[in-house]
């Protein structure tokens, strides 16, 4: 990578790693009720984690596309999923 090339979510970090994380959300069978959540509220327990502008792959059973929609309102980055490939 050139020293003149900018920050982005495909940059490397330390560990030689870059591009993206991921996370997986399960929204199915075997779902326990005290922990089905919210796309807002999966978004406030995991936003720290996330680096600025980050891709996020997201592995769901979720069915309902605008299930995300606060998720996405609220992270700075873009959201892929299973379907986007």
């Amino acid at each position: 990578l050139s020293s003149s090339s900018s920050s982005s979510a495909l940059d490397l970090d330390l560990e030689l790693v870059g591009g993206y994380s991921s996370m997986h959300i399960r929204r199915g069978d075997l779902q326990f009720t005290e922990v089905k959540f919210d796309s807002l509220q999966w978004y406030n327990n995991t936003k720290e984690i996330w680096r600025p502008n980050e891709i996020l792959y997201i592995a769901t059973d979720e069915n309902e596309e605008n299930f995300f929609d606060d998720f996405k309102k609220h992270h700075n980055g873009p959201l892929r999923f299973f379907n986007d490939y």
